[in-house]
């Protein structure tokens, strides 16, 4: 059922409430390139690894929907088990907003890694300290799931830091992370 409202010359037009609205994607976090090294995730050492917002950040206030991360697996990749996912979460270290699982196995090789979208259960406005980032707890050094990066340049853009976690948070400046974190 459509709702018309008559105007002046016997035209028509549409209520506000029947058109579409456009929409515009905001990039909130750009990084990729070609690969310059892993960053590994395994069970006993980090298993978390990803970005986190800090004050003055250009992401705050951003709603985010997508990521993308260059992700790859190291080591025989049927041996990789278990599934992995992307979260956002808040300074609290509480999920507000998850990907669904995927399975780790099916992964590229480390030489053949590929940026992966996800999207988000549902949209989050980032506020300082939350952390964006792939959380995969399963594998072993040789077998394990990598987030692509480079150590040297680019470095982090301001207002975010590389995070890792392995029991605690460890978050620097150094090694940039290849993710496109997006509002779509």
């Amino acid at each position: 059922k459509m709702t018309i409202e008559w105007l002046a010359g016997n035209r028509l037009r549409g209520l506000n409430s029947e058109r579409t609205s456009s929409y515009t994607t905001e990039t909130v976090y750009n990084q990729s390139g070609g690969w310059a090294g892993a960053l590994p995730l395994y069970s006993g050492a980090q298993t978390r690894r990803g970005i986190r917002i800090e004050a003055g950040s250009s992401a705050i206030g951003k709603v985010v929907r997508k990521v993308k991360g260059e992700l790859s697996a190291s080591g025989a990749v049927a041996s990789v088990t278990g599934t992995y996912s992307w979260t956002i979460r808040n300074n609290a270290d509480t999920i507000v907003a998850q990907s669904p699982t995927a399975l780790a196995s099916a992964l590229p090789e480390a030489s053949g890694e590929s940026f992966v979208e996800f999207t988000f259960d549902v949209s989050r406005t980032l506020v300082e300290g939350d952390r964006i980032q792939v959380e995969y707890s399963g594998g072993t050094i040789s077998n394990r799931v990598n987030l692509s990066y480079n150590n040297g340049l680019p470095a982090m853009p301001t207002g975010f830091k590389n995070s890792a976690y392995a029991g605690s948070y460890t978050d620097t400046t150094t090694g940039t992370p290849y993710l496109i974190v997006d509002s779509t």
